[in-house]
């Protein structure tokens, strides 16, 4: 049996804030107010959840305790249970959040299904020729009229097992598809000449985004300072920058981008 996990997570302190899983025996979806105080307005203007939702929400401990007994019930004995997530974050919010569980048992079970969890986001690269693309970017190439993501974890679980079905049963690709004027194309990506890497940022929320080059760290952080900016004008550069280059080195998802580094010069030969 295999079982999608998704978690939403504080902005700066990577606690988990909200669960979402799903298989086909069925979803658990969950809300923890233990974390409510290190909520920042991004966090709730990227995925709608608010201090005064979680008020009344399960502890950490409660919710990872519903979690195990929710896994326990819709596993089986006779059948070998995979975790999956999408990308490295998920795993890091694990390691996280049991350092701030009470229980020794629920914290050995946080960081062992940290340690289990398989990165689809390997898989769906691979699939899609690409080093970085967002879940909901992919799943639009099979679900065309796809809505937005609106970052609900028990959702973004069920879009990557969607997305996972889809590829397994799907020919494979000869390019990178995207998306240009609303429609499905294919084209191969091109780079600029020789002797330069770019950072790259690919957007998981607006699909007619095309992907944004950089030519260095410090250019992309004030090109996501501005933009971030928009939203929550206190947001500071010196953060986005370091959070910012923990998602470039790490492949992973920040403020709404998959972020990369691509080397394009080329070995010499020797």
């Amino acid at each position: 049996m295999n079982i999608y996990f998704d978690f939403e997570a504080t902005q700066f302190s990577d606690h988990i804030i909200a669960i979402g899983a799903t298989c086909e025996n069925g979803d658990f979806d969950c809300l923890i107010s233990s974390f409510k105080k290190k909520m920042t307005p991004f966090i709730t203007e990227l995925t709608g959840i608010t201090k005064e939702m979680v008020e009344n929400a399960p502890t950490v401990d409660e919710a990872f305790a519903d979690l195990h007994n929710w896994i326990c019930e819709v596993g089986s004995e006779d059948e070998p249970v995979f975790y999956h997530c999408y990308g490295d974050g998920d795993k890091g919010f694990l390691h996280k959040t049991a350092e701030k569980l009470n229980n020794p048992v629920l914290v050995e079970f946080a960081h062992n299904l940290a340690d289990s969890l398989i990165d689809d986001s390997k898989t769906v690269c691979r699939f899609f020729h690409t080093k970085a693309i967002g879940v909901y970017k992919a799943l639009r190439y099979f679900e065309p009229e796809l809505p937005e993501q609106d970052h609900d974890p028990l959702n973004d679980a069920i879009s990557l097992s969607r997305l996972i079905a889809y590829i397994k049963a799907a020919n494979p690709l000869e390019e990178y598809p995207f998306v240009e004027n609303d429609q499905i194309v294919k084209t191969k990506i091109s780079y600029q000449p020789k002797g330069y890497y770019y950072i790259t940022a690919i957007s998981t929320t607006d699909i007619a985004m095309k992907p944004k080059f950089f030519d260095s760290y410090g250019e992309a952080a004030n090109w996501l300072t501005d933009r971030m900016k928009k939203k929550s004008p206190t947001v500071k550069r010196e953060n986005v920058l370091k959070r910012m280059t923990t998602a470039i080195e790490q492949n992973k998802n920040y403020a709404g981008f998959d972020w990369s580094k691509t080397i394009v010069k080329q070995k010499e030969n020797s």
